[in-house]
């Protein structure tokens, strides 16, 4: 039911969730790399290759209440397609 986390950003916006964090690590270079989004305002999270509801919950507890865009960075497979569906379920549930 763990969650690893890379930074806690004083002014939030985005949450980025993937399975692994290096998967999020990447993302975050990748993105500055090509200047898609240098704002220092996302907190990147890992799952661990599979998301649940306690996770959920930790991640909108690390929110702190705020509202943040949620970005679903799963692998581009079957199994991330799944964890995708399954988080939009969570999180939409836990609304």
């Amino acid at each position: 039911h763990s969650v690893w986390v890379s930074n806690f950003p004083e002014n939030l916006k985005r949450v980025v969730v993937s399975e692994s964090a290096i998967d999020s690590l990447s993302f975050r270079q990748l993105e500055v790399m090509n200047l898609v989004h240098p704002e220092k305002d996302s907190l990147f999270a890992s799952v661990g290759g599979s998301i649940t509801p306690e996770q959920v919950q930790a991640l909108k507890r690390f929110a702190g209440g705020a509202k943040p865009t949620w970005v679903l960075a799963f692998d581009n497979d079957l199994a991330g397609t799944r964890q995708t569906l399954n988080a939009l379920v969570m999180l939409s549930e836990s609304e």
